[in-house]
């Protein structure tokens, strides 16, 4: 998950920023942050440690505790096998030139709050606040640094920032980073929580996963609910203090939240578009659920690839990465912008954007004739043009508009008395608005105008 809390080098091929890295190693860090790529790393709100604000990567390596400097190394390991997923010659130091910053902090909800801050390429490990190290969930901290990879500046791989705006893709492609490093897995048991909220949160993908799906499964009130199943009736999570601290604060979350319920009624893409707001509908549907038809679907194609008959050399990870990178290389689509108020906007802006399909079709095309029916079969039996639909409703209704807006508000400040501000009762409505409202009365529309 990504709460909005923010280059690689790659030989300069994937990405830039390689004189940032310099400056990195010109830091004072200690030798085990130094070596792991970490340029910072604190230890907040825990029993065992005190939470003072001491950066352990500028403590000399004989006053960072044992355990500590255990888990700097497991987290230089994750570094080192992400650089080497996006290149297979690259190192940490030029996949993250910055170096990480970590926050350790002790939560009510123990690992089940993981964080990230792509700008301040931050990266919060949650904890019970009674944890000593060494261990935490690299499985989960490999997803967090997927959102962070994917907010870099990219060259060959420039549409995945493009991309991380959808829903289908942001939560997605971290989870595609943690299988793809961890044999197809996207989180690991805790020992540190019961058997039931282990399974619970359990967000390890079965093949089947599809947008065909019940509409609650694809809800955010599903894991809530499930949970409190384990407050209420597992006597194994009602004897363990910290559980019963995370009950309290899962049901708190729960009244916070007002989660709408999405029924038995199979998934419509339509209803994660608050129609009223033209705003995603995150309290309908979870950005955590609606990557993972398409993870099922890459999961199950690699087990084609690698059946017993088959015996492929192809690694379906690999060729997705490659997929991303043909894509990034393809003419952008561009769309036509306007207000829907007939005293609106008279002369549309138009915008380009990236599609996600295009990376399906090349993944086909590099899987070759002989997966070809196989992955027709996958396409379908994992509903993925449902998907596609969602990523295109949010490209048109959501993104594009807001991006038009902003455009919109740059001119009337630039011009106050132009066209844009004195023309304009849509953007009259909202002269000092710094987001995008999407009023309905007042709706920015965008289309695909494959004429210009």
């Amino acid at each position: 998950m990504t709460n909005q809390l923010s280059t690689l080098c790659l030989k300069c091929l994937f990405f830039t920023g390689c004189i940032v890295l310099t400056q990195f190693q010109a830091h004072a860090t200690a030798l085990p942050c130094q070596a792991a790529q970490i340029k910072s790393f604190y230890i907040n709100q825990t029993d065992h440690y005190p939470s003072d604000e001491r950066d352990y990567c500028d403590l000399p390596t004989h006053q960072i505790p044992v355990e500590i400097r255990q888990m700097l190394e497991k987290i230089g390991e994750t570094h080192e096998k992400s650089a080497l997923f996006f290149q297979k010659t690259s190192t940490a130091a030029e996949l993250f030139p910055e170096g990480i910053t970590i926050v350790v902090s002790g939560s009510e909800q123990g690992s089940m709050a993981y964080a990230s801050d792509p700008i301040a390429n931050q990266i919060e490990i949650t904890v019970f606040p009674d944890w000593k190290g060494p261990d935490f969930d690299s499985i989960s901290y490999t997803h967090e640094l997927g959102h962070i990879i994917a907010s870099q500046t990219v060259k060959t791989l420039s549409i995945i920032e493009s991309l991380d705006y959808l829903s289908v893709f942001s939560e997605g492609f971290a989870d595609f980073l943690a299988m793809a490093l961890n044999d197809g897995h996207i989180q690991k048991q805790d020992p540190s929580l019961s058997k039931c909220v282990n399974q619970a949160g359990d967000r390890d993908l079965n093949l089947l996963a599809s947008f065909n799906d019940p509409a609650y499964q694809f809800s955010p009130k599903l894991l809530y609910d499930q949970l409190m199943s384990c407050c209420k009736r597992d006597p194994e999570t009602q004897s363990s203090p910290n559980l019963q601290r995370l009950c309290k604060s899962i049901a708190i979350d729960i009244e916070k939240a007002g989660f709408q319920e999405a029924g038995d009624r199979p998934f419509d893409p339509k209803s994660c578009i608050n129609s009223d707001t033209g705003k995603k509908n995150q309290l309908l549907c979870d950005s955590h659920k609606l990557g993972m038809p398409v993870n099922s679907m890459l999961l199950a194609l690699n087990r084609k690839l690698h059946n017993s008959t088959r015996k492929s050399d192809k690694n379906i990870f690999e060729l997705f990465l490659q997929s991303l990178a043909l894509a990034s290389s393809d003419p952008r689509d561009t769309f036509s912008c306007a207000y829907n108020n007939p005293e609106g906007l008279k002369h549309p802006l138009f915008l380009e954007a990236s599609s996600y399909k295009p990376v399906f079709k090349h993944l086909k095309a590099l899987l070759g004739p002989a997966m070809e029916t196989e992955f027709g079969l996958l396409w379908n039996l994992h509903a993925i043009d449902k998907g596609m639909e969602l990523s295109s409703l949010e490209e048109t209704q959501v993104l594009l508009p807001e991006r038009a807006f902003f455009k919109i508000k740059e001119r009337t400040d630039k011009n106050p008395d132009g066209f844009y501000n004195t023309r304009n009762p849509c953007y009259k409505k909202y002269p000092d608005a710094d987001t995008y409202s999407g009023d309905s009365k007042c709706r920015i529309i965008c289309v695909d105008d494959p004429a210009h």
